[in-house]
């Protein structure tokens, strides 16, 4: 049962009722509806930050309320253990509104976005990694891509258990590469613009056996081919594929890779990827690099054809690929990944899970907008407990979820946003810092291709813009915004002046077309250059035998990057403003030099400078006893000079 109500209780009540529960100060602000999903109920208590994203992506985060309740039908309580499951935070008391902190990502149907799983694999590893750590790497091996946001995914093998260790539980499909099929419940997105933005609530059905792909040299597709056997000999007209499979024996500490030969036989060796999920999931693609008989190993896969048409495809170089494929419900599906419970589906309460824990959860709304959520959990201190299952279905009804997913929670719960060019954690992980995870679901806008160089000096820089390639993305005239100016590119460059030395800048392009400028998700960096150091005179002090040499130094930027003083053979780096030449003997203006080097940070990288000319002033000191050279011909050299 879901429904909503608005919320009754006075506010002297709201504090009183919230104030026996917990301690300290409480402060209330434009308290929403209440939303309440099979006995769990959820509002908010204010807005706490709102972070407008590139083509209409809204990420928020609320400071909110909510409590487990007790089934609508049984009656039972809604939670299990403690108030902040493994956080702690005594025992959950359905009845008792607790404290959350939530962070929202609301993602329009559009043709501009695309959502899509990602991890960042290796050739024939499943590795894990952060959430930000898979946004770069996704930004490094697809150009013309930018990742807007990003939440964390599938539940994932975070023990190495696994044969194949590592590997998210579910599906994970990204840009119609199916790299892991063998799956429980998933969801697909369709990244097509429509209100039909997300696919779920089913178990994904696939192919019997995989497919081979074989590629022009272009990366078109040529052909497409059943693969009749795997690990098996072919019959008659029939192909097999061959690859090495993880196993785990008696005597063996780990899993390893187990080997396989293979005769007669087109191989892809050291193949780009060569996933072996499984002896019944593979993906693998590369190019062909030989014929015969072969000992297949990491990284490694080949087809066995008895088939003289599809052989003729096969010759040496030519890229191919093979992997299972999904059909019915999921059929052509290009972005698949792994959940767990089906939370509301058609606006109905599915989940059965009773314990509190940090969460993130995917839904989508009637007009197709995507709303992916985070709750922060563990940590009963600072006010975030994690919800439940009915709390979760509450949460996303909330935001005007008719269907909903639970994806990986716990220490893995984490969202990031595109801020100033920099990756940006929104949520507080439970961890303490960012987890490993097996995968994530990234929020990704095409950008054109943009050659950019920048010009500097201590107060200007010099934006230098050559546009290669607009990627279908439609604008008349391009700029760029730096320090709140917003100037177009005329002849390839842009110049802003007026700024501060040695600082910073970030600037980002936008698109101009018919009065409105689109941001391109193109942004860049770059800092001034700093000033030039300054020299006051060498001011000699001669006190026994020891020789001091002060120089006054103005580096009001830090360019220094080494400053000494160098008498006849003798070398002495300047600190705080000194050079000491200990047990000094001989003139003191034999050969004496100022070395410095110094990085404006302008692209000249760095300079060494002999300052052999430098002015000096002589302090002699009155105890001349113990001075080690004869004064008279001191002065008269001193004199002469």
């Amino acid at each position: 049962m879901i429904r909503i109500i608005r919320k009754i209780c006075s506010f002297s009540m709201l504090l009183l009722v919230l104030g026996f529960v917990f301690s300290g100060s409480i402060t209330v602000l434009a308290v929403s509806q209440e939303t309440i999903v099979n006995g769990a109920s959820y509002y908010v208590d204010h807005t706490a930050e709102t972070n407008p994203l590139q083509y209409g992506v809204l990420q928020y985060r609320d400071i909110a309320y909510s409590k487990a309740g007790y089934h609508a039908i049984t009656g039972a309580s809604n939670c299990t253990g403690n108030a902040a499951g493994l956080g702690g935070g005594g025992t959950c008391i359905p009845s008792t509104f607790y404290p959350q902190q939530v962070n929202v990502l609301e993602i329009p149907a559009s043709l501009d976005l695309k959502i899509t799983p990602w991890s960042k694999m290796s050739q024939a590893v499943w590795n894990l990694s952060t959430v930000k750590n898979m946004a770069k790497n996704y930004e490094q091996l697809n150009p013309g891509y930018r990742v807007v946001a990003a939440i964390n995914g599938d539940f994932f093998d975070i023990n190495s258990n696994n044969l194949f260790p590592k590997t998210p539980s579910g599906a994970h499909v990204s840009s119609g590469e199916y790299y892991k099929t063998i799956t429980g419940r998933a969801v697909s997105f369709t990244n097509d613009g429509s209100t039909n933005t997300l696919i779920g609530n089913g178990v994904p059905q696939r192919t019997s056996t995989p497919f081979l792909t074989v590629y022009d040299t272009n990366g078109n597709v040529v052909q497409e081919i059943p693969v009749n056997k795997v690990n098996t000999t072919p019959g008659a007209n029939e192909i097999a594929l061959y690859y090495a499979n993880w196993a785990l024996e008696a005597g063996w500490s780990a899993q390893r890779l187990v080997p396989i030969n293979v005769e007669n036989a087109i191989i892809v060796d050291n193949a780009t990827y060569a996933l072996p999920i499984s002896s019944s999931d593979f993906y693998g693609i590369g190019n062909i690099t030989g014929f015969g008989s072969a000992e297949l190993g990491t990284g490694d896969f080949a087809i066995v054809s008895n088939n003289t048409e599809v052989t003729a495809l096969l010759q040496q170089g030519v890229n191919i690929r093979v992997q299972y494929e999904f059909t019915g419900l999921f059929a052509d599906a290009t972005e698949v990944i792994g959940v767990g419970e089906t939370l509301i589906y058609n606006n109905e309460f599915k989940s059965t899970d009773n314990n509190r824990h940090p969460r993130t959860m995917v839904g989508v709304k009637p007009d197709g907008t995507i709303v992916m959520t985070v709750v922060d959990g563990r940590q009963p201190a600072t006010n975030m407990y994690g919800a439940t299952g009915s709390e979760m279905a509450a949460i996303l009804k909330h935001y005007g979820c008719e269907d909903g997913y639970n994806l990986d929670g716990g220490g893995s719960s984490t969202m990031i946003i595109l801020d100033d060019g920099e990756f940006r954690v929104m949520n507080s992980p439970s961890d303490g810092n960012e987890r490993s995870d097996s995968n994530c679901l990234l929020i990704v806008a095409k950008v054109p291709t943009i050659d950019t160089s920048v010009d500097v000096t201590t107060d200007q820089l010099t934006i230098n813009a050559d546009l290669v390639d607009q990627k279908g993305i439609a604008f008349t005239d391009l700029y760029v915004e730096l320090n709140g100016q917003m100037k177009k590119i005329e002849n390839g460059k842009v110049e802003f002046t007026g700024l501060t030395p040695n600082t910073e800048y970030g600037y980002k392009f936008y698109g101009y077309n018919e009065g409105v400028y689109r941001d391109l998700v193109y942004e860049g960096k770059a800092s001034t250059s700093k000033r030039m150091p300054t020299f006051g005179p060498a001011i000699f002090e001669l006190f026994e035998n020891t020789l001091y040499v002060n120089v006054a130094i103005d580096d009001p930027d830090g360019a220094l990057t080494r400053k000494s003083v160098q008498i006849g053979e003798e070398n002495i780096i300047i600190t705080n403003g000194r050079a000491i030449f200990n047990n000094f003997e001989g003139n003191p203006f034999s050969n004496f030099s100022l070395n410095i080097s110094y990085d404006l940070n302008d692209g000249a990288g760095r300079i060494e400078v002999d300052l052999t000319d430098h002015p000096i002033v002589c302090t002699i000191s009155l105890i001349l006893s113990s001075i080690a050279f004869n004064m008279e011909e001191y002065m008269k050299s001193f004199l002469e000079e």
